[in-house]
């Protein structure tokens, strides 16, 4: 606001003439103050501008220029900002010819302060993956360091990482409170969501959060996005859904992931009419190809030793089943000495007593004649165990989470539970052809 008035130093009226001169001035000075003020905020908002073009250039110049080649795998990006800076992410790690690890980010807000926390952020996560960490334990380091900033400023992370055997077949993930990843199997086209295992990178301290593991088939595919795909509205601001994405998998699945990529795209913007972006928008797309298609491995020598044991499943032979696999434990050349080297086998020990227990007890609950067969291999970096049995097979998603109520216990799944937090890595799989499959890895303290 401005004063603009006028002295009169002769002590007489003010005439007409005198008011008509008071308001022209008046209306100049006012065309002088609204020109000058928006000529600072021209300034301002070409600086910004410019500030924005800059972040955008640098947020772009820290994500991959091109997909990994990979055998095995077929893979397509797409990334759509929401406005010059997005807070989306994504990024591979190449650990050799037959490992690669995966991961797709959103760090909540927009503009310069979500650009600065996503470049932390996608850093601090593949510093952890160059180092061989599996998935929880990288998003757990991340969280660790980047904990006390985000939540100083009210922010957060959802991140899914994955580490994707090509060999083996096989993708062990965790997601701190990410978008469910679709997996559409190619043996049913059925698809499967692989749901958050933790709470998002910011949120507390320390976080309890456990890789999981999986088998892929040939032509399985597995699509990773940021909500900015399922929360895309429409004119009608209705939203694009987690539904209609699943549709389009299941019924598209069989499509290159470039393809099926280019679909969703068109579909989501179809959906919005074109409208503009109201957040990020990242897809990632992978497909595992035909088991001639994968190049065997090379030079890599990730296992020391492997040894294979057959008991019968009765629990008289329970203890000789832990003492045979501990013994061999023992013999790894990495395991730290000590108390720490007693405790890791100690957790393995209570491993193979709940793994056995369970196949004893409820796989060959009708059979007296069962047998567990199995494998210890030792690896450079770890222990890994495997359990095989002919007997009944469950699912252990049906298993749920003890009750922490100490006054609401019940019979069952503690064993499991176990199991699961004890262990680095825990998977199952039960198949008419070839019976029940426990697989379990631990890694050595030095390596978590």
């Amino acid at each position: 606001r401005a004063v603009l008035g006028l002295v009169n130093k002769f002590n007489h009226n003010f005439t007409a003439g005198d008011a008509k001169l008071l308001a022209a001035l008046a209306q100049q000075v006012t065309t002088i103050i609204n020109n000058h003020i928006t000529h600072r905020k021209l300034v301002v908002e070409e600086r910004i501008s410019r500030e924005l073009e800059i972040a955008a250039e640098i947020q772009e110049s820290f994500l991959p220029v091109k997909l990994p080649q990979m055998g095995g795998l077929s893979m397509a990006v797409s990334s759509v900002p929401a406005s010059e800076v997005g807070g989306d992410f994504y990024d591979f790690v190449t650990l050799d010819d037959r490992h690669l690890v995966v991961m797709i980010g959103d760090v909540s807000g927009k503009g310069i302060p979500a650009a600065m926390l996503t470049s932390v952020t996608r850093t601090m996560l593949r510093v952890e993956a160059m180092r061989g960490e599996p998935p929880h334990k990288i998003i757990q380091q991340a969280n660790n360091v980047l904990y006390q900033e985000l939540s100083r400023t009210d922010s957060f992370v959802t991140v899914f990482v994955a580490s994707i055997d090509t060999f083996e077949g096989r993708i062990t993930y965790a997601s701190a409170g990410h978008t469910p990843a679709l997996l559409w199997r190619s043996a049913d086209r059925s698809v499967e969501m692989l749901k958050a295992t933790s709470l998002p990178v910011g949120i507390f301290n320390l976080q309890d959060n456990r890789s999981r593991t999986i088998n892929l088939d040939p032509g399985d595919t597995l699509v990773l996005y940021t909500d900015g795909i399922t929360e895309a509205q429409s004119p009608n601001h209705d939203f694009f859904g987690l539904n209609r994405l699943k549709y389009i998998v299941k019924s598209r699945g069989t499509e290159p992931p470039e393809q099926l990529q280019q679909f969703i795209q068109s579909e989501v913007s179809n959906f919005r009419r074109h409208a503009a972006w109201g957040d990020d928008a990242t897809m990632l797309i992978l497909k595992t190809l035909a088991q001639a298609e994968v190049p065997a491995p090379q030079n890599i020598s990730t296992v020391v030793k492997t040894v294979d044991f057959i008991y019968p499943a009765n629990m008289d032979y329970l203890s000789d089943i832990s003492q045979q696999i501990a013994n061999t434990c023992r013999e790894h050349s990495g395991l730290p000495a000590g108390s720490r080297g007693d405790d890791f086998i100690y957790l393995i020990e209570l491993a193979i007593s709940e793994i056995c227990t369970n196949i004893m007890k409820h796989a060959y609950v009708d059979s007296e004649n069962g047998k567990i067969r199995g494998q210890v291999t030792l690896l450079n970096n770890g222990v890994q165990l495997d359990f095989f049995d002919q007997g009944l097979g469950f699912d252990p998603n049906s298993v749920p989470e003890p009750d922490a109520d100490p006054t609401n216990l019940r019979e069952g799944g503690y064993g499991l539970h176990i199991v699961r937090q004890i262990m680095d890595v825990v998977s199952y799989e039960s198949k008419a052809e070839t019976g029940n499959h426990w697989h379990l890895i631990k890694f050595l303290p030095s390596q978590q």
